[in-house]
This record gives C-alpha cells, structure tokens and sequence, in this order.
C-alpha cells in the first residue's frame, strides 16, 4: 500500500528475548497502527538493507524492533537513500535491546499499547545526525550515522572487550562491570585534536566522547546537556590523569554531574578530526558498536533524521 507500515525485527536483540516480545507485541502493534510487514535482520548491518527494502515496497512509517544498534542502522539504511527516494518516511523504535538509550533520550514509554499509541500519533522530530567517516577494520574508509554517539580510548576498549562477552548482565551492569576493568589497565592515547577547525591544547586522552544525545553505555549520563535537535555534539574528553583520579570521576559521568576534575573537559562543536600521534589502534566505540578505528573525522548533520517522538 502507498502507506505501508514496516518493522524491522532484530531477534538476538536483549540477549534473544526481542522475538518473543514481538509475538506478545504485535497485536497491540496492529490494533494501533494496522497491518504491518515484518522484515527481521539475519547479520549486523542488516537492518540497513532491509531499511532500503521497506522504503522500495512503499513504507512510510518504519520501526526499529531491538536495541539502539538496530535503530542506528535503520536510520543509516534510511539516511543513504536520496532525500527524494524518501519524502514522508519517519523512523520509530520498539526498545528492546539491552541499553536503549535513544528510546531513553527521547523519553518512550514502556508496554506495547504506550508504544502503538505514541508510534500512531507522535510528532515527528528531526535529529541531529553524526557523519562519521573512519577506517574499517580491513583498511578502506566507512561512513556511518550515528544517532548517539562516537567515542574512542577507554569507551572503545570496552565494546571491543564487549564483543567477547556480550551483556551477561544487562546493559548499565555490564557495561560498568567492564568498564572499571579496561580503566584499571588504561593507558592515555596521544592524539590530535581537531574542532571545528582549531587544534585542542592536549595531546594525551583516556577517552574522548562525542555525544549527541544524554546518556550511553545503558544510562551513563556523560553528556546531561546534550540535545539531538540543537546542531552541535557535546565532545567530552578526559585528559592524561591517575586512574585513581579517572575512578572518582565514573560516579558523576555515570549521574550526569557537570566533571569537577580539571582533566575532564566539556566542550561543543559541529566537526571534530581525530588522528593518533603515537601507537598503533584505536579502537571506535559508534552507537555502541566495536567499528573500525582512527583517523577519522565527525560532523553533525542538524535536522537530518525524522524520528516519531513524543
């Protein structure tokens, strides 16, 4: 139909448990939206393609069924297509992956009739984006959207230890249970940073985050302030320091406290160009995502996305 509603279902999404939720999901789904078309995603990346598919066979409302990878790659699927290839279309999400923090930022509500019912009468916002441009694992460059965030240092090791053991715990536990591991063996990444244009004073960085909206790693408030609708990303870097010093500052980045410590830094920008001065990898943390590593450059793109929100 020439408004066909699409879910694209990741079923490994929330440790295996996103299939059973879309059985107990979907009639609440129709009764509020009507007859929906599934696709479900068989590969990472997947979600993308099948994004492109949806749009090809006539959907207008798409819905992310999983977590905030799933999301991100729907929303690159719908992003690479030509503005024109896509008038009308709008994303939406069903959390149900382990961290779900676009559904958190943008406030969605729980239970499957709270969800049919905003993705049938919300607003259609339209989101900041991240342009990342990178170097994938087998050398070439890659380009990606991001609709969270990009981080590299400590942030990085994490999904990349993360890619061993998944989320065992659930998103927030996990993800601090791994974190205090990688920061215990942390050593600073001598880098160059460039935003929007000037070269930032430090050289030697723990982590380095851009964010685009509030909170990551399953609730990890770095960027309290940060607003997915105002066209610049909050670029918070924590600078050479004692790991004791790092470890007094993870209770305030987890609570979104403003950092205390003059070795955190909070800054705003629409273009940053990352290189490493010395060492051989550093590994990128995208929306989550183990993907890739420096050089790489990120711009926002204001107002690129259109989400269904509150």
């Amino acid at each position: 139909t020439a408004s066909m509603n699409a879910v694209i279902l990741n079923p490994t999404a929330g440790h295996g448990k996103a299939r059973q939720l879309w059985a107990r999901s979907k009639p609440a789904l129709e009764r509020a939206l009507g007859p929906l078309r599934l696709y479900e995603t068989r590969f990472q990346g997947h979600a993308g393609e099948l994004c492109r598919e949806a749009l090809a066979e006539g959907a207008r409302r798409i819905v992310a069924f999983g977590g905030d990878g799933t999301f991100r790659e729907a929303a690159d699927g719908l992003l690479s297509m030509p503005p024109d290839r896509r008038p009308g279309v709008s994303l939406g999400l069903f959390p149900a992956g382990s961290g779900c923090d676009m559904a958190r930022h943008l406030g969605y509500p729980a239970g499957a009739d709270a969800v049919g019912a905003l993705l049938a009468g919300g607003k259609v916002r339209f989101l900041d984006v991240i342009r990342a441009e990178f170097t994938a694992d087998d050398g070439s460059r890659a380009l990606w959207h991001l609709t969270n965030m990009a981080a590299f240092g400590i942030p990085g090791e994490v999904v990349l230890a993360m890619r061993g053991t998944g989320k065992p715990l659930g998103g927030t536990l996990s993800y601090l249970l791994v974190t205090l591991g990688v920061l215990l063996r942390s050593q600073p990444r001598a880098c160059e940073l460039v935003l929007d244009g000037g070269r930032l004073p430090e050289s030697g960085f723990h982590a380095v985050i851009l964010a685009n909206t509030s909170s990551t790693g399953g609730g990890m408030k770095v960027a309290p302030e940060a607003d997915a609708q105002d066209g610049v990303f909050e670029l918070l870097t924590i600078g050479a320091m004692s790991r004791w010093r790092m470890l007094r500052s993870l209770p305030g980045l987890y609570r979104g406290r403003r950092p205390q410590d003059p070795g955190v830094r909070l800054r705003r920008g629409r273009r940053l160009e990352a290189r490493l001065l010395s060492g051989t990898n550093a590994p990128l943390n995208l929306d989550g995502e183990c993907a890739g590593s420096l050089p790489a450059s990120f711009e926002i793109s204001p107002g690129a996305l259109p989400v269904i929100a509150p």
